[in-house]
Protein backbone atom coordinates (compact mmCIF):
# COMPACT_ATOMS: atom_id res chain seq x y z
CA UNK A 1 0.00 0.00 0.00
CA UNK A 2 1.65 3.69 -1.10
CA UNK A 3 1.93 5.44 1.92
CA UNK A 4 1.94 9.84 1.46
CA UNK A 5 2.09 12.34 3.96
CA UNK A 6 -0.16 15.08 3.83
CA UNK A 7 1.55 18.30 5.76
CA UNK A 8 -1.71 21.10 6.27
CA UNK A 9 -2.58 23.83 8.60
CA UNK A 10 -6.06 23.32 8.49
CA UNK A 11 -6.62 18.90 8.47
CA UNK A 12 -6.08 16.32 7.87
CA UNK A 13 -8.10 13.19 6.35
CA UNK A 14 -10.29 12.40 8.63
CA UNK A 15 -10.08 14.80 10.70
CA UNK A 16 -14.29 15.52 10.85
CA UNK A 17 -16.82 14.45 13.11
CA UNK A 18 -18.69 12.47 11.43
CA UNK A 19 -22.67 12.35 11.53
CA UNK A 20 -23.02 9.25 10.34
CA UNK A 21 -20.79 5.51 10.62
CA UNK A 22 -20.95 2.70 8.60
CA UNK A 23 -19.65 -0.76 9.11
CA UNK A 24 -15.74 -0.88 8.14
CA UNK A 25 -14.94 2.60 8.66
CA UNK A 26 -15.44 6.03 9.36
CA UNK A 27 -18.70 7.80 7.54
CA UNK A 28 -20.38 10.57 6.67
CA UNK A 29 -24.16 10.93 6.75
CA UNK A 30 -25.88 12.44 3.20
CA UNK A 31 -27.21 15.84 4.12
CA UNK A 32 -30.36 14.97 2.63
CA UNK A 33 -31.20 12.12 5.46
CA UNK A 34 -33.87 12.58 7.25
CA UNK A 35 -35.06 8.89 8.32
CA UNK A 36 -33.70 5.40 8.05
CA UNK A 37 -30.96 3.59 9.57
CA UNK A 38 -28.43 5.62 10.84
CA UNK A 39 -25.64 6.48 13.92
CA UNK A 40 -26.55 8.55 16.81
CA UNK A 41 -24.20 10.67 19.00
CA UNK A 42 -24.12 11.03 22.53
CA UNK A 43 -21.85 13.67 23.79
CA UNK A 44 -20.12 12.82 27.17
CA UNK A 45 -18.08 14.05 29.79
CA UNK A 46 -14.38 13.53 28.32
CA UNK A 47 -12.31 11.09 29.56
CA UNK A 48 -8.94 9.72 29.25
CA UNK A 49 -8.80 6.30 27.83
CA UNK A 50 -5.36 5.73 27.21
CA UNK A 51 -1.96 7.46 27.14
CA UNK A 52 1.56 5.76 26.60
CA UNK A 53 4.00 8.55 28.43
CA UNK A 54 5.41 7.38 31.21
CA UNK A 55 4.33 7.47 34.41
CA UNK A 56 2.69 9.94 36.19
CA UNK A 57 1.01 10.20 32.83
CA UNK A 58 0.28 7.18 32.08
CA UNK A 59 -3.71 5.94 31.28
CA UNK A 60 -4.28 2.06 30.24
CA UNK A 61 -1.33 -0.60 30.34
CA UNK A 62 1.18 0.90 27.59
CA UNK A 63 3.97 3.35 28.56
CA UNK A 64 5.79 2.97 25.16
CA UNK A 65 5.50 5.18 22.26
CA UNK A 66 4.08 3.49 19.18
CA UNK A 67 7.09 2.51 16.83
CA UNK A 68 7.58 2.59 13.19
CA UNK A 69 4.75 0.76 11.16
CA UNK A 70 3.58 -0.33 14.25
CA UNK A 71 -0.62 -1.05 15.07
CA UNK A 72 -1.57 0.26 18.50
CA UNK A 73 -5.01 -1.58 18.70
CA UNK A 74 -7.49 -0.34 22.12
CA UNK A 75 -10.77 -1.23 22.98
CA UNK A 76 -13.82 1.48 22.76
CA UNK A 77 -16.21 -0.45 25.13
CA UNK A 78 -16.70 -0.85 28.72
CA UNK A 79 -14.02 0.17 31.82
CA UNK A 80 -11.31 1.05 30.09
CA UNK A 81 -8.55 3.77 31.27
CA UNK A 82 -10.43 6.41 32.81
CA UNK A 83 -13.43 6.09 30.72
CA UNK A 84 -16.51 3.67 31.40
CA UNK A 85 -18.04 3.40 28.04
CA UNK A 86 -21.07 1.35 26.89
CA UNK A 87 -20.81 -1.78 25.36
CA UNK A 88 -22.98 -1.73 22.52
CA UNK A 89 -21.79 1.86 20.46
CA UNK A 90 -21.05 1.49 16.62
CA UNK A 91 -18.20 4.12 16.98
CA UNK A 92 -16.26 6.60 18.99
CA UNK A 93 -16.00 10.83 18.70
CA UNK A 94 -12.26 11.52 20.06
CA UNK A 95 -9.89 13.94 20.61
CA UNK A 96 -6.45 12.54 19.71
CA UNK A 97 -2.88 13.99 20.43
CA UNK A 98 0.62 12.73 19.36
CA UNK A 99 3.36 13.58 21.76
CA UNK A 100 7.16 14.01 21.25
CA UNK A 101 7.68 12.09 17.72
CA UNK A 102 10.99 11.03 16.55
CA UNK A 103 10.49 11.40 12.81
CA UNK A 104 7.77 12.88 10.70
CA UNK A 105 4.95 10.64 10.71
CA UNK A 106 1.01 9.87 10.29
CA UNK A 107 -1.16 8.05 12.41
CA UNK A 108 -4.44 6.26 11.18
CA UNK A 109 -7.42 5.27 13.15
CA UNK A 110 -9.75 2.48 11.56
CA UNK A 111 -11.85 -0.40 12.84
CA UNK A 112 -9.39 -3.13 13.83
CA UNK A 113 -11.25 -6.06 12.46
CA UNK A 114 -10.92 -3.36 8.62
CA UNK A 115 -7.95 -3.18 6.59
CA UNK A 116 -5.69 0.30 6.97
CA UNK A 117 -7.14 3.06 4.94
CA UNK A 118 -5.01 5.40 3.42
CA UNK A 119 -5.87 8.43 5.09
CA UNK A 120 -4.27 10.21 7.70
CA UNK A 121 -5.70 11.59 10.72
CA UNK A 122 -2.78 13.04 12.62
CA UNK A 123 0.93 14.34 10.77
CA UNK A 124 3.20 15.44 13.76
CA UNK A 125 6.40 16.26 13.57
CA UNK A 126 9.72 16.23 15.77
CA UNK A 127 10.19 19.64 17.84
CA UNK A 128 6.59 20.61 17.03
CA UNK A 129 4.16 21.05 20.77
CA UNK A 130 1.82 18.16 21.19
CA UNK A 131 -0.89 18.08 18.44
CA UNK A 132 -4.45 17.40 18.63
CA UNK A 133 -7.03 16.01 16.49
CA UNK A 134 -11.03 15.40 16.68
CA UNK A 135 -11.61 11.64 14.95
CA UNK A 136 -14.38 9.56 14.42
CA UNK A 137 -13.95 6.10 14.63
CA UNK A 138 -16.18 2.85 13.63
CA UNK A 139 -15.62 0.20 16.03
CA UNK A 140 -15.41 -3.72 14.88
CA UNK A 141 -18.07 -6.09 16.18
CA UNK A 142 -15.71 -6.75 19.21
CA UNK A 143 -15.85 -2.87 20.12
CA UNK A 144 -12.34 -2.14 19.04
CA UNK A 145 -10.03 0.61 17.51
CA UNK A 146 -6.60 0.72 15.85
CA UNK A 147 -3.91 3.40 15.75
CA UNK A 148 -1.49 3.10 12.96
CA UNK A 149 1.99 4.78 13.07
CA UNK A 150 3.98 4.86 9.87
CA UNK A 151 7.79 5.53 11.37
CA UNK A 152 9.53 6.69 14.61
CA UNK A 153 8.56 6.52 17.92
CA UNK A 154 5.80 8.95 19.01
CA UNK A 155 3.04 8.73 21.91
CA UNK A 156 -0.31 8.76 21.87
CA UNK A 157 -3.13 9.98 23.79
CA UNK A 158 -6.85 9.47 23.51
CA UNK A 159 -9.47 11.37 25.27
CA UNK A 160 -13.55 10.21 24.57
CA UNK A 161 -15.99 13.35 23.82
CA UNK A 162 -18.79 10.91 22.87
CA UNK A 163 -20.08 7.74 21.01
CA UNK A 164 -22.21 6.59 18.05
CA UNK A 165 -25.22 3.97 18.51
CA UNK A 166 -26.33 2.57 15.83
CA UNK A 167 -30.45 3.26 15.84
CA UNK A 168 -33.34 3.50 12.90
CA UNK A 169 -36.03 6.42 13.23
CA UNK A 170 -37.61 9.21 11.50
CA UNK A 171 -37.36 12.85 12.63
CA UNK A 172 -40.73 12.95 13.74
CA UNK A 173 -39.56 10.50 16.33
CA UNK A 174 -38.80 13.47 18.58
CA UNK A 175 -40.74 15.82 20.45
CA UNK A 176 -40.08 18.69 21.37
CA UNK A 177 -39.31 17.79 25.20
CA UNK A 178 -37.07 14.93 23.81
CA UNK A 179 -34.83 18.14 21.82
CA UNK A 180 -34.73 20.12 25.10
CA UNK A 181 -33.56 17.83 27.06
CA UNK A 182 -30.96 16.44 24.81
CA UNK A 183 -29.63 20.11 24.13
CA UNK A 184 -29.82 20.41 28.25
CA UNK A 185 -27.45 17.59 28.75
CA UNK A 186 -24.99 18.37 26.04
CA UNK A 187 -24.12 21.59 27.57
CA UNK A 188 -20.29 22.67 26.84
CA UNK A 189 -17.96 21.14 29.21
CA UNK A 190 -14.82 22.63 30.31
CA UNK A 191 -12.56 20.92 32.77
CA UNK A 192 -8.78 21.52 34.07
CA UNK A 193 -7.11 19.01 34.90
CA UNK A 194 -3.25 18.88 36.79
CA UNK A 195 -2.80 21.96 35.22
CA UNK A 196 -1.65 20.09 32.13
CA UNK A 197 -4.31 19.99 29.80
CA UNK A 198 -8.20 21.71 29.26
CA UNK A 199 -11.05 20.28 26.93
CA UNK A 200 -14.34 21.62 25.85
CA UNK A 201 -17.37 20.14 23.86
CA UNK A 202 -19.49 21.92 22.06
CA UNK A 203 -23.40 19.43 20.68
CA UNK A 204 -24.47 19.16 17.73
CA UNK A 205 -27.44 22.16 16.51
CA UNK A 206 -27.63 24.02 13.89
CA UNK A 207 -28.13 27.69 12.71
CA UNK A 208 -28.13 29.57 9.82
CA UNK A 209 -25.39 31.80 8.90
CA UNK A 210 -25.49 34.53 6.00
CA UNK A 211 -23.54 38.18 5.68
CA UNK A 212 -20.34 39.57 5.81
CA UNK A 213 -19.42 39.55 9.54
CA UNK A 214 -18.01 36.49 10.99
CA UNK A 215 -20.46 34.39 13.41
CA UNK A 216 -19.06 32.82 16.64
CA UNK A 217 -19.92 29.20 16.96
CA UNK A 218 -18.29 28.46 20.17
CA UNK A 219 -16.40 30.37 22.39
CA UNK A 220 -14.14 29.14 25.01
CA UNK A 221 -11.83 30.64 27.51
CA UNK A 222 -8.99 28.84 29.24
CA UNK A 223 -7.15 30.06 32.59
CA UNK A 224 -3.36 28.96 31.57
CA UNK A 225 -1.39 28.98 34.66
CA UNK A 226 2.14 29.22 32.90
CA UNK A 227 3.77 29.69 29.51
CA UNK A 228 2.90 26.94 27.25
CA UNK A 229 1.10 26.39 23.92
CA UNK A 230 -2.85 25.94 23.60
CA UNK A 231 -3.85 23.71 20.51
CA UNK A 232 -7.08 24.17 19.23
CA UNK A 233 -9.28 21.81 16.52
CA UNK A 234 -12.76 22.36 15.55
CA UNK A 235 -14.87 21.27 12.91
CA UNK A 236 -18.63 21.46 11.71
CA UNK A 237 -20.85 20.17 8.76
CA UNK A 238 -21.62 22.99 6.12
CA UNK A 239 -24.10 23.04 3.68
CA UNK A 240 -25.50 25.46 1.03
CA UNK A 241 -28.77 26.58 2.81
CA UNK A 242 -30.72 28.34 0.11
CA UNK A 243 -29.59 27.04 -3.13
CA UNK A 244 -28.46 30.27 -4.55
CA UNK A 245 -25.69 28.76 -7.04
CA UNK A 246 -23.40 28.39 -4.41
CA UNK A 247 -21.11 29.69 -1.54
CA UNK A 248 -17.92 31.36 -1.19
CA UNK A 249 -17.23 30.91 3.01
CA UNK A 250 -14.50 30.62 5.70
CA UNK A 251 -14.36 29.05 8.86
CA UNK A 252 -11.33 29.45 11.31
CA UNK A 253 -10.00 29.58 15.25
CA UNK A 254 -9.11 33.18 16.76
CA UNK A 255 -8.59 35.02 19.33
CA UNK A 256 -10.23 38.28 17.69
CA UNK A 257 -13.98 39.00 16.79
CA UNK A 258 -13.03 38.37 13.70
CA UNK A 259 -11.97 36.29 10.99
CA UNK A 260 -8.65 37.77 9.00
CA UNK A 261 -6.27 36.01 6.36
CA UNK A 262 -4.02 33.93 8.55
CA UNK A 263 -6.50 32.42 10.43
CA UNK A 264 -9.43 31.38 8.25
CA UNK A 265 -9.72 28.07 5.91
CA UNK A 266 -11.68 29.78 2.74
CA UNK A 267 -13.82 27.03 1.13
CA UNK A 268 -16.76 26.62 -1.40
CA UNK A 269 -20.08 24.99 -1.47
CA UNK A 270 -22.08 24.28 -4.70
CA UNK A 271 -25.25 24.52 -5.57
CA UNK A 272 -27.10 22.57 -2.32
CA UNK A 273 -23.53 20.99 -1.76
CA UNK A 274 -22.39 19.76 1.76
CA UNK A 275 -19.23 19.16 3.38
CA UNK A 276 -17.75 18.83 6.95
CA UNK A 277 -14.91 21.68 7.36
CA UNK A 278 -11.88 21.41 10.14
CA UNK A 279 -9.84 23.50 11.49
CA UNK A 280 -6.83 23.47 13.31
CA UNK A 281 -4.38 26.39 15.13
CA UNK A 282 -1.88 26.75 17.89
CA UNK A 283 -1.65 29.82 20.21
CA UNK A 284 1.25 30.76 22.20
CA UNK A 285 0.98 31.63 25.60
CA UNK A 286 3.52 33.99 27.15
CA UNK A 287 2.58 33.94 30.49
CA UNK A 288 -0.36 32.98 32.83
CA UNK A 289 -3.14 34.59 31.49
CA UNK A 290 -6.56 33.69 30.13
CA UNK A 291 -6.88 32.79 27.02
CA UNK A 292 -10.65 33.19 24.74
CA UNK A 293 -10.53 31.03 21.66
CA UNK A 294 -13.28 31.63 18.98
CA UNK A 295 -14.76 29.05 16.34
CA UNK A 296 -15.94 31.64 13.66
CA UNK A 297 -17.57 31.21 10.14
CA UNK A 298 -18.71 33.68 7.65
CA UNK A 299 -20.15 33.60 4.14
CA UNK A 300 -19.01 36.32 1.36
CA UNK A 301 -20.66 37.14 -2.42
CA UNK A 302 -20.15 34.80 -4.89
CA UNK A 303 -17.62 35.48 -7.23
CA UNK A 304 -20.12 36.25 -10.33
CA UNK A 305 -21.51 39.88 -11.31
CA UNK A 306 -23.55 41.00 -9.86
CA UNK A 307 -22.76 39.65 -5.80
CA UNK A 308 -25.77 37.02 -4.96
CA UNK A 309 -27.07 36.87 -1.71
CA UNK A 310 -25.24 33.89 0.01
CA UNK A 311 -26.40 31.86 3.13
CA UNK A 312 -25.59 28.34 4.31
CA UNK A 313 -26.10 26.07 7.45
CA UNK A 314 -23.96 25.00 10.01
CA UNK A 315 -24.18 22.61 12.18
CA UNK A 316 -22.39 19.12 14.48
CA UNK A 317 -20.22 21.70 15.91
CA UNK A 318 -17.32 20.89 18.13
CA UNK A 319 -14.54 22.66 19.52
CA UNK A 320 -11.71 20.60 21.35
CA UNK A 321 -8.35 22.48 23.03
CA UNK A 322 -5.60 21.15 25.34
CA UNK A 323 -3.09 22.99 26.76
CA UNK A 324 1.03 22.10 27.10
CA UNK A 325 3.03 23.91 29.26
CA UNK A 326 6.57 24.55 28.39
Amino acid sequence: MPRHFVRTRWAATGAVVAVCLGAGGVGIGAATTSSGERAVFQPIEPCRLADTRPAPDTVGNRTTPLGPDETYTLLGWGDVGNCSLPTDTAGLALNVTAVDPTSLTFLTLFPADSELPLASHLNPAPGEPPTPNAVTVDLDPAGRFSVYNLQGNVHVIVDVVGHYHDHDHDDRYYTQADVDAAVDAAKPIARYRQGRSAWVLESPTSVPLGGTFSFALRTVTIDAPSPGTIVANGSLWAEDHDGGGGIEAACGLSTAQDLTGGDRNVFTLGDHEAKVIAVTRSFDVVDAESVTIRLLCRTYPISVIPPQPTAMQVHNWTLTAIFVPD
